[in-house]
């Protein structure tokens, strides 16, 4: 068989296909031929290094520094430049510009892996530069009186000496609330007083000018609670260390004013309302409260109960001159207040008015009280003495119990009953001296004072109550004045260090165990026969004393042994 070949034409479609494929595919090698090569050729960036690492310059001048990012073939080779200082140095695409004298720290940062690298740079004022360091200011005023309303006034800060290359300074107040200050020009805001300070950019030195801040009729003094509650709530919220200063000009108070405070911390003058009464419970609360200080003004005369109670934000109180009474819990755990005097308008101080008030370190009563209530400064424990006016007549059941830092009492001549429990708990009180006045005290009046030694009763005492001085464990000197004619039960009851006792000729009764576990008690004198005497456990090994007296009388009795014997 023979062999043909067709004589039909080769179709040319796919051969320019099979053309253009191969064209794409050398198209394709060429370029990641070239990107291989790129990637051969840089490298990502391993770190910075500068061409000088601390540099001196006088104020004024520049110096560039030269940032090299490594290695030389890294791709990115963007960088950042911070001054750690700008009122020293500032920095510009490596270009350091000295701004007054100090020290600061130049860093350039690589944009691609955060490296660094720096330069301190010495900043002096002298030498090369031409200009003088500051050595102080001034201020045309030391002093300023302002009202509030927005009045105004210029300070004028002088830098010395006047060749000072850099006469920058800047201002501050340490207290916005009452005073602010821009370039100098100061606005009152709130009553109180702020002090200006002026600070040399260079050197750091300062002038101050203090300003006082006295109502005006505008500013933070209000005729309204309703006024005053819409500007405190437009206004930043601050803290006790930082309180607004607010003036209330009204007839009368609301309930719950705390909460027309808006949570803002206040201190708040009341002097020119004209109420002359501040209602029961106006600032009560549970806890906290939100007034710093307040100034009752001169139309109240009485401020009524729990007014003030829980607020433990209060440290100040000023009563106006014409308060007669204190309501009861005016201000019970007031927590904050720290001093309080008691002017001597006041005739009465309501129960427990002060209790809990655990920072009062200083009280101060005026001399028109004549009568201090149940609890009146109970459990004042930071209080560390008190004394008591000569109009006062009575001192209230509880009246300072658990007062327990309590070192000195004075008790003033117009005192007749001491309480019941009026100095219970008072643990360190050393002494106690109880006039000839007073006439009766009351029941544990001074029980468990571990730490008293002397106790002196007056002559006009005719009354020792039951366990008034019971627990009093380290009492050795005990005098019993000459009219006391009964002295109760558990009296004097396991005051274990009592060595001596002289029982006066006025005793007609001695209750059960008056002296009862008085261990050391070693020495009685009766000055008078014929006491009634209750015998149970009255005396240590009492049978005995007992039997002795009835048989002796009046005398000096001392035990040897188990027995008393007459002396």
């Amino acid at each position: 068989m023979k062999n043909t070949r067709s004589n039909r034409p080769v179709s040319k479609i796919p051969l320019i296909g099979l053309i253009a494929l191969v064209a794409v595919i050398c198209f394709s090698m060429a370029a990641c031929g070239a990107q291989d090569l790129i990637n051969q050729l840089t490298e990502p960036v391993s770190g910075v290094v500068l061409n000088e690492s601390n540099i001196s310059l006088n104020v004024g001048q520049s110096k560039v520094l030269t940032a090299t990012v490594l290695p030389s073939n890294a791709a990115n080779k963007s960088v950042v430049w911070t001054s750690s200082n700008n009122n020293v140095a500032t920095v510009a695409g490596g270009g350091v510009t000295a701004v007054s004298a100090g020290t600061a720290t130049i860093t350039v940062t690589t944009q691609e892996g955060g490296f660094t690298a720096n330069c301190t740079v010495n900043v002096t004022s002298d030498g090369g530069g031409g200009g003088a360091a500051v050595t102080g200011v001034t201020l045309n005023r030391t002093s300023l009186s302002l009202t509030v309303g927005g009045t105004t006034a210029t300070l004028t800060a002088t830098v010395a000496p006047s060749t000072a290359t850099n006469k920058n300074v800047t201002w501050s107040s340490s207290n916005n609330n009452v005073a602010t200050v821009n370039s100098g020009l100061v606005t009152a805001v709130g009553t109180g007083t702020a002090t200006i300070t002026v600070t040399t950019v260079d050197g750091n030195k300062t002038a101050t000018c203090t300003v006082t801040v006295t109502g005006g009729g505008g500013g933070n003094t209000f005729t309204s609670i309703a006024d005053m509650t819409t500007w405190l709530k437009n206004q930043p919220a601050n803290t006790t260390a930082n309180p607004y200063n607010v003036s209330l000009n009204v007839a009368s108070l609301n309930t719950g004013m705390n909460n027309a405070l808006s949570s803002k911390y206040v201190n708040l003058d009341l002097s020119d309302s004209t109420f002359t009464s501040i209602r029961d419970s106006a600032f009560w609360t549970g806890g906290g409260g939100f007034v710093t200080s307040v100034t009752i003004g001169s139309t109240v005369t009485s401020i009524g109960k729990e007014v003030f109670n829980g607020n433990s934000t209060l440290t100040s109180v000023t009563i106006g001159s014409n308060v007669t009474s204190i309501g009861d819990r005016a201000f019970n755990a007031c927590s904050g207040l720290t001093s309080i005097t008691i002017p001597n308008s006041v005739t009465s101080i309501g129960t427990e008015a002060f209790k809990g008030c655990s920072g009062l370190t200083s009280v101060t009563l005026g001399s028109g009280v004549t009568n201090i209530g149940e609890g009146a400064f109970r459990n004042c424990t930071s209080l560390p003495s008190i004394t008591i006016p000569n109009n006062v007549t009575s001192i209230g059941n509880y009246a300072f119990n658990g007062c327990s830092v309590l070192t000195g009492v004075t008790i003033g001549s117009g005192v007749k009953s001491i309480g019941t429990y009026a100095f219970q708990n008072c643990t360190i009180l050393a002494s106690i001296t109880i006039p000839n006045n007073v006439t009766s005290i009351g029941q544990n009046a001074f029980s468990g004072l571990t730490n008293l030694t002397s106790v002196t009763i007056g002559s006009g005492v005719t009354t020792i109550g039951q366990n008034a001085f019971s627990g009093c464990t380290n009492l050795t000197n005990l005098t019993i004045g000459s009219g006391v004619t009964s002295i109760g039960s558990n009296a004097f009851y396991n005051c274990t260090n009592l060595p001596s006792v002289t029982i006066p000729a006025s005793v007609t009764y001695i209750g059960q165990a008056a002296f009862g576990n008085c261990t050391n008690l070693t020495s009685v004198t009766f000055q008078s026969a014929g006491i009634n005497i209750n015998i149970n456990n009255m005396f240590p090994r009492l049978s005995s004393l007992n039997t002795a007296y009835k048989a002796g009388g009046a005398g000096t009795y001392r035990l040897s042994g188990t027995t008393w014997t007459k002396q």
